[in-house]
């Protein structure tokens, strides 16, 4: 006698925020489209090999050993000190989640007590790293921390308050505190935080108990480990989850999507989703989670968040917890995706109503080659194919951005940066609903310019015509606005045009920019 539906899910163990749902046994098709699926990921270098994942173990090991040294350089002439403190060390993002790919940045976080201020750590940091020569490039981000926080301080900044009601921007998470170099060859990216009142050398960042030891300033830096942390532990099969993480996060830097900077999801989103699909369906392949992945966000009603596991609340703790229905902050959010860990909050506060829109239309198409892969009709490969970005819009927006030199640049595109998710908004108003905005993922360089990059803002207009199709309209832009904040901000030796031309009169030095140039 065949089993019910409900006889099958009765030993299931739910995880998450819902039951799992049945699903057929695995089919040979499924298993061959599984392993179809993993020779793809292969061959497309989605992994280290064991020499390159051997060198990201010895450059932590080799911080926690520099770490050591910085700080007993920064207590040395303190008398009063009979031992310097200890620096604890831990990684998080792609690498803890083992999905990390060659290219990618290794993320680490020190944890330090308040006698180790995050100014002179860097300080010394920076120090040791150079006397070692262990650096081969590296990135002072201490003026950074100074253009953030003359941005960030200002008594009354027009652009800021914009952004921060918008919720595209928000200073309370540190922008600042971390250092960026490369390490034998390797790009790693250090934050510093501070817990006080706990061992350090004992430190145990999965307990909530640690929470009681640490501020709102320093949270951050907390909650990037346990986030991670977390969401390995929340779902039924590791292995799958890594396997369709590695493809979706592949998928998502093809199709231009993979950047919470400028309002698409990140590393921990993109995690929270995958996790959300393996728990949804606890028994299945590979294959089956990555196909319902695209099928589950393509059909979703955003803004009902996705979370792995229902909220918490401590109300000894204090921390702002996110909470749609009671504040209106959180009930703008348009996408919300919540982190595991307490507490929790919107990691996809950066999206806006023009990425979500795009989102969504990939996650439609992406669906529909699923549907094709499903039929024999298609491979893996060809739901990755990249964005041709210079196609699909009929308006586009240029932005020329210059310096005198590299370091000038760096910092100039930090101050300008928020415009664009700014300007993208005043188009939209503009559009009354109508328009689709797209900032190009792809940042561009001139060859014989080394101190000049170009972004892209790809903007489309669509009506519905009397007989309900949709229809494309010519549009234009006013970019006053934007010229204006330009000329506000700019300093001697730097400046950003912004122009405008339609997909069919696109001029010739960006034809040969976008055809023959390599992204920034």
């Amino acid at each position: 006698m065949a089993s019910s539906g409900a006889d099958l899910m009765a030993g299931t163990k739910q995880w998450g925020v819902t039951a799992p749902r049945l699903l057929d046994p695995p089919t040979a098709d499924d298993s061959n489209r599984t392993k179809e699926l993993q020779q793809f990921l292969r061959e497309s270098h989605l992994s280290e090999d064991s020499t390159d994942s051997a060198k990201r173990e010895n450059i932590i090991g080799e911080l926690r050993e520099l770490v050591k040294i910085c700080v007993e350089d920064i207590f040395s002439e303190k008398s009063e000190m009979t031992e310097a403190p200890h620096i604890a060390v831990f990684t998080f993002g792609s690498y803890q989640l083992g999905v990390h790919i060659p290219s990618d940045d290794l993320e680490i976080v020190c944890f330090g007590p308040p006698l180790v201020k995050c100014q002179d750590f860097l300080k010394a940091l920076h120090g040791v790293l150079v006397k070692n020569g262990v650096v081969a490039v590296m990135e002072s981000l201490q003026e950074e921390k100074s253009l953030y926080g003359s941005l960030r301080n200002e008594e009354k900044n027009p652009v800021l308050e914009a952004l921060q009601k918008q919720k595209t921007i928000e200073f309370k998470h540190s922008l600042a505190d971390f250092m960026k170099f490369k390490m034998q060859g390797v790009s790693v990216v250090l934050t510093y935080a501070i817990i006080s009142g706990v061992p350090l050398e004992s430190l145990n960042i999965f307990s909530e108990g640690v929470l009681y030891y640490v501020d709102e300033a320093n949270l951050p830096g907390l909650d990037r480990c346990r986030v991670a942390a977390l969401t390995r532990v929340l779902v039924p099969n590791f292995e799958n989850f890594q396997v369709v993480l590695r493809y979706v996060n592949f998928w998502a830097r093809k199709r231009g999507l993979y950047s919470n900077v400028i309002g698409y999801l990140g590393g921990a989103q993109w995690a929270i989703l995958v996790a959300r699909v393996c728990q949804v369906y606890p028994e299945a392949l590979a294959s089956v989670l990555a196909m319902k992945f695209f099928e589950i966000y393509s059909q979703w009603h955003w803004p009902n968040p996705v979370m792995l596991h229902d909220i918490s609340t401590k109300p000894d703790l204090k921390f702002d917890v996110w909470d749609a229905p009671n504040k209106s902050d959180d009930f703008s959010h348009v996408m919300p995706i919540i982190s595991p860990a307490y507490p929790a909050w919107n990691l996809s506060a950066c999206v806006s109503e023009s990425t979500l829109r795009v989102m969504k239309e990939e996650f439609r198409c992406a669906n529909d080659t699923c549907k094709k892969i499903k039929l024999g009709e298609a491979n893996w490969s060809e739901l990755c194919e990249p964005l041709e970005f210079f196609k699909i819009y009929t308006l586009y927006i240029q932005v020329d951005i210059r310096a005198n030199n590299v370091s000038d640049l760096r910092l100039w595109k930090l101050e300008v940066e928020p415009l664009w998710r700014k300007f993208i908004l005043q188009i939209e108003a503009q559009g009354d609903g109508t328009t689709k905005c797209h900032l190009c993922p792809t940042e561009y360089a001139y060859d014989d310019a080394e101190h000049h990059s170009v972004i892209f803002i790809g903007i489309k207009r669509i009506i519905q015509s009397v007989q309900g199709l949709a229809v494309t309209v010519p549009y234009s832009v006013d970019s006053s606005i934007v010229k204006n904040e330009i000329a506000e901000r700019k300093k001697p030796g730097m400046d950003a045009v912004v122009s405008q031309f339609r997909r069919n009169r696109m001029p010739d030095s960006v034809c040969k920019l976008v055809s023959g140039s390599s992204g920034a």
